[in-house]
């Protein structure tokens, strides 16, 4: 995000009041569903989380982390998880904390990952404007069961329509 939060951390709005360490993580993307965990030194804090600029869905929170606690030293139930909707490979994800004053950002990351559709039309239009593009290469797997001959004409397609 290219905009400035109203304060953060390293410049608070009153320097005569003492900020909290944040910490926190964008862990792991199961399905559409992410995963992390957000902490604060002695300060109620919330996470918020932005795919390309928008603001996605909680649906968990106070999630317990062991794991963190131990790591961090912080209170263990500090993950939480957000739905997010239509994730490219491309998207960003950008986790803020939403402090008692202000919203700090925390961490932000490319989804950077393959993306799963479900939509047999959509998979067919994207993968069709990928090989459209210049310098396309297919890549063609099979497993042993299927038939050398069926191989044969698929490749042949491939090659005669370039």
């Amino acid at each position: 995000m290219t905009e400035k939060p109203a304060c953060s951390p390293s410049s608070p709005a009153d320097p005569s009041t003492p900020q909290p360490r944040l910490q926190g993580s964008i862990d792991i993307l199961r399905g559409d569903i992410v995963h992390g965990w957000l902490s604060a030194d002695a300060c109620p804090v919330l996470p918020i989380l932005f795919m390309d600029n928008r603001p996605a869905r909680c649906v968990g929170l106070h999630i317990p982390r062991p794991d963190v606690a131990e790591a961090v030293g912080c209170e263990p139930d500090v993950g939480f998880a957000f739905k997010v909707s239509d994730l490219r490979a491309s998207s960003i994800l950008s986790l803020y904390a939403a402090l008692p004053l202000c919203l700090s950002p925390v961490c932000s990351l490319p989804a950077n990952r393959p993306v799963w559709e479900n939509r047999f039309f959509a998979q067919l239009a994207r993968a069709s404007g990928i090989a459209r593009q210049p310098e396309a290469v297919a890549i063609t797997c099979w497993d042993g069961a299927h038939n050398p001959a069926g191989r044969a004409k698929v490749l042949y397609d491939i090659v005669t329509l370039r």
